[in-house]
């Protein structure tokens, strides 16, 4: 397994059906289609933000984070670990934490300049768009300004803020089952 050190990105989440609007308006920028990614995303309960096992296409990574949820736009610390037995981390992780929902989405991957457009459709939750705009130090450029800069163009200023992850968007299971 390696582990890539901190990475940064500033990001934000909406709610917003019309995926057909963003995907033209993101290739009228110039934007690369990646194609469409599977993903689940099984979450486990930790002292300190949030942590997340991604099982993306038979491929797996630990994803731990930290940022604060409020619906403007917010700056994350990740690190990402690649998991070579994704199911068997799985096993090991329920036996050792509080295992908490799982997400399962389908995204489309767009790349525009340093922005990441994620156009995912989430099982029984509905179609949302995030945008996350890695931060490189080793580069002169504004960030914040090219992430609010994508948010208008892609018709997004007015559209409903996410304030924390999809997993809260879950109804709160019971203490019961």
């Amino acid at each position: 397994m390696a582990i890539i050190g901190v990475m940064r990105n500033i990001e934000s989440k909406f709610a917003f059906e019309d995926h057909d609007e963003v995907l033209t308006r993101a290739i009228s920028l110039g934007a690369s289609d990646e194609g469409f990614l599977g993903q689940a995303d099984h979450f486990y309960e930790v002292a300190r933000g949030r942590l997340k096992l991604r099982i993306e296409d038979g491929r797996g990574c630990l994803i731990a984070y930290m940022r604060e949820d409020r619906p403007e736009e917010r700056q994350s610390d990740y690190f990402v670990c690649e998991v070579a037995d994704p199911e068997s981390m799985r096993t090991l992780l329920d036996s050792a934490l509080d295992s908490g929902p799982s997400i399962t989405k389908r995204r489309h991957l767009l790349l525009l300049r340093h922005t990441r457009i994620h156009l995912d459709e989430l099982q029984d939750l509905g179609r949302f768009v995030e945008l996350e705009t890695v931060l490189d130090e080793t580069e002169v450029w504004n960030p914040h300004e090219e992430h609010v800069e994508v948010v208008e163009a892609l018709g997004l200023t007015d559209a409903l803020r996410i304030a924390g992850a999809y997993v809260d968007l879950l109804p709160k299971r019971s203490a019961n089952g």
